[in-house]
């Protein structure tokens, strides 16, 4: 009895002691605000470390000088075609030890998080509710602004603004593949997902693959990872939701009033994943 009591203390120690590592770019006064954030309540949050760069972190980088020079001269909408964000996540996995989780999250001029107050550990417990579930948050639905349940739209659009990405996966849908929305993902630091996100920085690394990506307007990113993840037999279990039925989520509105930015917010997604307030792909809770 006395074996099994301390087997349980230590195996809630072990899982408790687990790594969770915060991973997000900024570049330019805009997004240091939400930086900042990061870098003073990530321990408060649950986060045992942090990976937060910026555009001289990036091309400092080796393999950034080996491989992915030439994004410089694409990314004309937004920096490197989002390129870092495979970067960092293949760097923040290699720190992470295995089952360890990452969570990227976006910077972003949208939120104020500093004047919420979150209670310790609330990334901890997000990461610990969607362990006991999918696992893996490869991204969030976009959209929650609807009444009714919505279905993340699909990349039919991406393949349009960019009809070479069709060419460089033939075998994917675009028609029936949901884009998924990349401000936040969570990944368990496993040899499929690592395989997965070197597919991703490897996509930005093809100059021709890179180009194809650059011409996705602004869901460069998220139109790599969404097809990568089709073409591996994932996306619409580890595409979740946190929208509300009720359409408005209280305290998470965006500056600028918008009420569909909830994906966005990176308070809304840690504290609906530590209620368990959360569903797979097109559905919303009900509150």
């Amino acid at each position: 009895m006395l074996r099994a009591l301390l087997c349980i203390h230590l195996c809630s120690s072990t899982t408790a002691k687990k790594g969770l590592v915060l991973v997000s770019f900024g570049d330019g006064p805009r997004y240091e605000g939400t930086l900042a954030y990061f870098r003073d309540r990530a321990e408060h949050l649950g986060f045992t470390s942090t990976l937060l760069w910026g555009l001289k972190d990036v091309e400092r980088d080796p393999f950034f000088r080996a491989n992915l020079t030439h994004l410089r001269r694409m990314g004309k909408r937004r920096p490197l075609c989002a390129g870092f964000k495979a970067l960092m996540l293949r760097r923040a996995l290699e720190t992470a030890g295995e089952g360890d989780y990452v969570m990227w999250a976006d910077a972003t001029r949208y939120f104020d998080y500093a004047g919420r107050p979150v209670a310790k550990d609330t990334a901890r417990r997000a990461v610990e509710a969607l362990a006991r579930g999918p696992g893996d948050a490869l991204g969030f639905v976009a959209g929650c602004g609807t009444r009714t349940a919505r279905a993340a739209p699909t990349l039919q659009h991406a393949l349009v603004e960019s009809p070479a990405l069709a060419a460089l996966f033939p075998g994917v849908d675009a028609a029936r593949v949901p884009e998924i929305n990349t401000a936040h993902i969570i990944l368990r630091n496993t040899r499929r997902n690592r395989e997965l996100v070197e597919a991703f920085l490897g996509g930005y690394a093809s100059v021709e693959t890179a180009r194809a990506v650059c011409r996705a307007a602004a869901h460069q990113d998220q139109a790599l990872w969404s097809l990568l993840a089709a073409a591996r037999g994932r996306g619409k279990k580890e595409t979740l939701s946190v929208c509300s039925c009720a359409r408005t989520l209280k305290g998470y509105q965006a500056k600028n009033g918008a009420k569909d930015k909830y994906h966005k917010n990176f308070l809304a997604v840690v504290e609906r994943l530590a209620a368990g307030k959360f569903v797979a792909w097109g559905g919303c809770v009900v509150d």
